[in-house]
């Protein structure tokens, strides 16, 4: 026959449960605190589109003035008409991709740099181990790993400067 046993739970491990909340809940409050901030958020972005579109000779509005009592696109054609647009668009244009495409290639460069030095450090420290293992073989003793990550260093930079100037 076998035998049901009950799990017992201190209480204060029951109340830390409890007052976790299940993930549902925090979501709940997430949603009642942003809602209304993107409301909030919504409503002028709403009154100027609607207002935008309301006719010159008739300034009436409802619904609090976010809407017009009538709607036209008057003021569109207008703008079209009496404006070159166009020509600022393009102006826009040839001012905005050079400068977001050179703000791109100089994060890639930079961060294509960041990388590579972090590599080398990396990779100085790996050298530090592996000399002070093989020195602690060799003499038996052991300076300290911050020896010779320095020298490892050097080695590293000698290597460079030599491979930069044509030598080695």
């Amino acid at each position: 026959m076998s035998e049901t046993r009950t799990l017992i739970v201190p209480e204060t491990r029951r109340r830390a449960a409890r007052s976790h909340g299940a993930p549902g809940r925090r979501v709940g409050w997430l949603h009642f605190v942003l809602v209304p901030l993107a409301v909030l958020w919504l409503v002028p972005i709403i009154m100027v589109v609607g207002l935008s579109m309301m006719p010159p000779n008739n300034p009436g509005t409802q619904f609090f003035g976010l809407f017009p009592a009538e709607f036209s696109v008057k003021n569109y054609l207008t703008i079209w008409d009496q404006n070159p647009i166009l020509l600022h668009l393009l102006n826009s244009l040839l001012i905005t991709v050079p400068s977001v495409l050179l703000v791109c290639l100089l994060l890639t460069v930079l961060f294509v740099v960041i990388s590579q030095v972090k590599i080398n450090v990396t990779n100085a420290y790996a050298g530090s181990i592996a000399w002070s293992n093989f020195f602690s073989r060799l003499t038996h003793s052991h300076p300290g790993r911050v020896v010779w990550l320095v020298f490892n260093v050097v080695v590293a930079l000698l290597f460079g400067i030599g491979h930069g100037q044509g030598q080695l």
